[in-house]
């Protein structure tokens, strides 16, 4: 596995993530490997191969979210309503880039992109923690090194 974030120091909070393969653009758009960017801000990912379809959810509480996606298919469908993307997600080496935006804007996640250190941060919407004891709200923040 390859760290595309070995020269970025960490700073606190911050999650940097490695990748099998590579965050790439296509068209115009930042794709990125769906399933370690999802599963680290903590949405659940199934994957069904007849049909080449991923589902996501997250379930916060305020809402619950599901996103399904098919590979080679500009539409998705967002809590049941179709919605249409900018870029079909596509498989490459075996792996699932998606379009950044899409992902962030369907997640509540907020993204930013660094021109100089060709970077994004992408920060999940602030969650409430429960345990016993303290109430606790938090975010996480995953850093990405674009190689593009």
């Amino acid at each position: 596995m390859r760290n595309f974030l070995d020269q970025i120091p960490s700073l606190p909070l911050q999650h940097p993530l490695s990748f099998f393969i590579e965050p790439t653009n296509m068209k115009g758009y930042n794709m990125v490997p769906f399933r370690a960017i999802a599963e680290a801000i903590g949405i659940t990912v199934e994957w069904d191969g007849a049909t080449s379809t991923i589902t996501a959810s997250k379930q916060t509480s305020q809402k619950k979210t599901t996103v399904v996606l098919q590979l080679n298919n500009p539409v998705a469908t967002v809590n049941g309503v179709p919605v249409q993307l900018p870029v079909s997600p596509v498989e490459q080496k075996g792996y699932t880039l998606v379009p950044l935006s899409f992902f962030s804007q369907r997640f509540g996640a907020h993204v930013n992109w660094n021109g100089a250190t060709r970077t994004v941060t992408i920060a999940s919407a602030q969650e409430d923690l429960y345990t016993m004891g303290f109430y606790h709200s938090c975010r996480k923040t995953l850093v990405l090194a674009m190689g593009i």
